[in-house]
This record gives structure tokens, C-alpha cells and sequence, in this order.
């Protein structure tokens, strides 16, 4: 007995393909989203080396972006300088699945270097090249390569603390004379297994260059122009030279500026707010579009300040100025 094909299979093929490629996209940014977690947090460069050569301590403050000092937010590295007490960000993106692991980084648009990283014993090693068409395939910087490694610790008040997770053998800094441990590193502990994922959202605008072809790279979804909207409604709280100042973002496309000054009421010390500046908000392209319509100085009337939003969530927003000035503004009710 014979039988024909049946006309479906075609159809139940392409669906099982499908449905296959969508779990294991998922897995993908599920693994993403873990290896963040990791990430997130306050981090220095304990150990330096570039193209076979050592970097002391006390010259990483002219070699690296805030002198080896970074706090990682999401897929956001903030910085200041210890020279010039300057803000700055840099986005990465990172692909945990593959091995070993890769990362790239951003400035404004571009790529300004691809490697791979891992966790080794508590502490976060990355391995970069700045010729972003070099595959980077083994964490060594010695003389020849062109690459640079890193070996970075995270602390907190000043006290080191290990990588959540991760056995944490290793001493608080390595030995600075064993140069050999930064030319080459022992590979990692395999992580823990974990099955939840981080519910942070992140924006990335403008979308950043394409990473090289040889560094595949998922970072987490971008969002579209309404979803930050809608994350942006609301009154936000920051510093800026002159101290703290709240942002009202109303639903109506208007934004209002406040300060608080101390004022006596009633024999009683109170802060009042005092409104700065008002205007039409907007955003497009991930850029926060601020026109100033009225404001206690007048150089800023018609003034457009258009910075891109880097991160946000429902509690905390990164914007970063066509200077890469980073300011960071946090909601409040």
C-alpha cells in the first residue's frame, strides 16, 4: 500500500524550523540578559597590558576612559575622568553564547574595539583589539598582537567584592610582577546555570555600527520611539552643575524645569520649587527633543537641546549630549 504525501508537511516543516529558530533566539537574549546582571555594577582596572607591555597603576589615568574606573549600567559604561572631572559613556554589546565570549564597544556610532571577555575566579578579564576586522581569539596582549587585556575587579565603598556566582580564589589584586598572568589567562570556571531574565530595557540611539563580521553580536531589543516615550512620562531627578533640578515630561508634549531653593514659611524651614524653563518635548530617532519656549534665562529661549536617550528604565535614564557628556536622572513620584 502506497500513500501520498501530504499537501501539510511542507507547512509543518517550515513551522517546526521556525519555532525552533524563536527558542533559541529567546535562550539567546535569555543568556544576554544573565550575563548583564554579572556586569552590571562598579568596576576598576587592576591590571593593564597592551602589545606586550605593562601599564603601572599610576599611568592608567592617561590610558584608559576615567582612568580604569567604570560603572557598568545595562549596556552603558560610565566614566568620569580624573583629569578633568569630564563625564563620558560608552555603549557594548556582548554574546555570551559564544566561546569564548565576545564584546564589542561603541563611541557615539562607531565601533571602537571587538575581543572576547570572560570571568576568571571573581574577577572580569576582556581582551580588545582596536582593529575591529581582527578576530580576537585568545586573551594574551603580547608584543605583536596589537591587542590590549585587562583584568578588572569589582568593588563597592572602596572594598573589593568577586563577581556574584564565581568562586572568588583569587587574592584582592594580583601580583603586579607576574606579567606572564597578563599575557595569559587560565580559562574560566564555567558559570551557573540560571533561567530568569532581566526585565531592564534599553535604547540605543543612534543604532550603533555594525560590529565586524567576524563578532556576531545580539544585544538586547532596541526600543521604537513610542515605547521610550511612554517610559519618559513623568517627573525625573538629576545634577547638573548647579545642583539637583526635576524634569516634568507631561503626556501633552510639554516639559517643565524646577529647582528647589530654601525658603522660611510659617517659622518653618521649607524648599520651594521654583520653575526654570518650559517647552515642547519630544522624542525622535532615541533623541530626547527639549525646545525651550520660556526660561528664567533668556539666552535658552528657542534653545533645542536634543540628547540621545542611552538607557532607560522605569527607574533610571542615561542621556548623552553630541559631546558624550553623560547625565544620569532617576524618577520619582
Amino acid at each position: 500500500m502506497s500513500f501520498a504525501p501530504r499537501k501539510y508537511l511542507p507547512h509543518l516543516v517550515v513551522c517546526s524550523i521556525l519555532a525552533t529558530f524563536t527558542l533559541t533566539a529567546e535562550a539567546q537574549q535569555n543568556a544576554i540578559d544573565n550575563e548583564l546582571k554579572l556586569l552590571d555594577g562598579n568596576w576598576r582596572v587592576i591590571q593593564l597590558a597592551e602589545n606586550g607591555q605593562s601599564v603601572p597603576e599610576d599611568q592608567m589615568k592617561f590610558v584608559l576612559p576615567g582612568g580604569g574606573i567604570m560603572e557598568m549600567i545595562d549596556e552603558t559604561i560610565l566614566f568620569k575622568s580624573p583629569i578633568d572631572g569630564n563625564k563620558g559613556a560608552r555603549r557594548f554589546r556582548i554574546d555570551p553564547t559564544s566561546y569564548p565570549k565576545k564584546i564589542a564597544i561603541f563611541h557615539r556610532d562607531a565601533t571602537t574595539g571587538a575581543g572576547i571577555y570572560k570571568f576568571d575566579q571573581g574577577k572580569l578579564v576582556v581582551c580588545l583589539s582596536k582593529n575591529v576586522s581582527q578576530q580576537v581569539v585568545e586573551f594574551t596582549a603580547s608584543a605583536g598582537s596589537h591587542q590590549t587585556l585587562m583584568i578588572l575587579e569589582r568593588f563597592e565603598d572602596g572594598k573589593s567584592i568577586p563577581v556574584p556566582g564565581y568562586n572568588a580564589g583569587l587574592p584582592a589584586t594580583p601580583p603586579r610582577e607576574a606579567t606572564s598572568n597578563l599575557v595569559k589567562v587560565d580559562s574560566p570556571p564555567k558559570p551557573p546555570v540560571t533561567t530568569t531574565a532581566s526585565s531592564t530595557s534599553v535604547v540605543q540611539a543612534p543604532a550603533p555600527g555594525t560590529a565586524p563580521a567576524n563578532n556576531t553580536f545580539v544585544g538586547k531589543p532596541v526600543l521604537t520611539d513610542s515605547q521610550v516615550h511612554n517610559l519618559i512620562l513623568g517627573k525625573w531627578r538629576m545634577n547638573d552643575g548647579e545642583g539637583s533640578v526635576d524634569m516634568v515630561f507631561g503626556a501633552n508634549g510639554k516639559f517643565q524645569t524646577y529647582r528647589y531653593f530654601q525658603s522660611v514659611q510659617n517659622f518653618q524651614t521649607v524648599f520651594v520649587p521654583t520653575p526654570i524653563s518650559s517647552g515642547d518635548w519630544s522624542i525622535t530617532n532615541g533623541r530626547l527633543l527639549a525646545k525651550v519656549e520660556s526660561s528664567t534665562r533668556a539666552s535658552q529661549i528657542n534653545h533645542v537641546f536634543e540628547p540621545s536617550v542611552r538607557s532607560i528604565s522605569a527607574t533610571d535614564m542615561i542621556l548623552e549630549d553630541h559631546f558624550g557628556r553623560v547625565t544620569r536622572a532617576v524618577k520619582i513620584p
